[in-house]
């Protein structure tokens, strides 16, 4: 008697743990596909330090492609680089730019993009925060971060 109950119970306790795994916790690339605009900026190391935020008619944007691909630009510079998304964390590499100079809010993304790089591996390390499907925080060295928003 006691086989016919612990049986179903047995599979049902194996369909809990297999359905409850770090994956559901993690990002891929498909995430970022599309265009994005950088809201706000904090480079400081204290978490009550200064928000940027984009001047009125200043913008930042960028276009993640599926393939790990990036484009954008600022008020005055292009970029471009490579990505790719792994458990929640956000790996650039590869960043190329023109070199115009920058307006406050355009320094800021690129010192963002500077202070998460990681001397070995040479990507730009950003832990990524969703807020839900249009509004991602991309943190990195304790406090900072860059706000993005999906266009």
């Amino acid at each position: 008697m006691k086989r016919k109950f612990l049986t179903p119970i047995l599979g049902l306790v194996l369909v809990l743990l297999v359905s409850c795994n770090d994956d559901d916790n993690q990002t891929d690339t498909n995430t970022l596909a599309g265009e994005w605009r950088i809201t706000a900026i904090s480079n400081s190391d204290s978490p009550l330090g200064p928000v940027l935020e984009p001047e009125a008619g200043e913008e930042i944007s960028i276009q993640f492609l599926r393939n790990g691909v990036f484009t954008g630009s600022t008020s005055r510079n292009e970029f471009s680089g490579d990505s790719s998304v792994s458990s929640n964390e956000l790996a650039v590499s590869a960043l190329l730019t023109t070199e115009v100079a920058e307006t406050i809010f355009g320094d800021a993304f690129y010192g963002a993009m500077y202070d998460s790089g990681n001397t070995n591996s040479g990507l730009s390390v950003f832990n990524m925060i969703i807020i839900d499907d249009d509004n991602i925080n991309l943190e990195y060295n304790d406090f900072k971060f860059m706000s993005i928003e999906r266009k």
